[in-house]
């Protein structure tokens, strides 16, 4: 789940479920509310009870900030504000020892180097990449996970669930620049990227604008 910021920024959310619960897609629309990140960081916290959701882990961020949030248990979600880098943020806690992670960042490596030209092609192929790592079975095994082994691919295709849609978004650093979106309409390994940077407003020039990003 996911959502986009007018100012240029996002917020979206991990998965697992309790039917009785509200609706987590309800908290990436509450992020996207915000001019920026650390607005809706500060909003979110006073206004979402953990409680009221089943668990879920967050990122939002904008040109120059990254939010990690814990909606898991407590009186109000935990937050931890993210150095520059790279974050990889799956079905489980954000930090913890993960084969799924671990693949993610081996794909993404190499694209520090890639030409900006050839970069949403090449984050298009690493959505798609269906590599299982060798930790997967080795954490079901030691009965630490019931998930199958394909969930930690990249792009995850099993009999009762998988992707169902994958997503490239570019901020450019100047914020008089529309952020871009692409998009595919079903597993990224299967349908073409479509562009929806339309969705976002034309920016209002720097001058104009009431509140800066931070």
């Amino acid at each position: 789940m996911a959502g986009g910021q007018r100012g240029g920024g996002g917020g979206g959310a991990t998965n697992g479920r309790d039917p009785t619960k509200r609706s987590r897609g309800e908290l990436p629309l509450a992020l996207a509310r915000s001019p920026d990140a650390p607005t809706a960081v500060e909003r979110f916290v006073t206004s979402v009870k953990p409680a009221d959701y089943n668990a879920a882990w967050l990122l939002v961020g904008d040109r120059s900030s990254l939010f990690y949030i814990d909606l898991n248990d407590g009186d109000a979600p935990a937050v931890i504000e993210l150095p520059p880098g790279t974050h990889v943020l799956e079905n489980r806690p954000l930090g913890g020892a993960s084969p799924k992670v671990d693949n993610m960042r081996r794909l993404l490596e190499p694209l520090g180097a890639v030409a900006e030209a050839e970069l949403v092609p090449a984050l298009r192929a690493v959505l798609a990449n269906h590599d299982i790592p060798a930790g997967a079975d080795a954490e079901r095994a030691a009965g630490t996970t019931e998930r199958p082994p394909e969930v930690a691919a990249a792009c995850v295709h099993t009999q009762r669930y998988g992707t169902r849609s994958a997503a490239v978004v570019v901020i450019p650093p100047d914020p008089d620049a529309r952020p871009r979106l692409w998009y595919t309409d079903g597993p990224g390994c299967l349908s073409p990227l479509q562009d929806a940077s339309g969705l976002w407003p034309e920016p209002q020039p720097s001058a104009a604008r009431p509140h800066q990003l931070r």
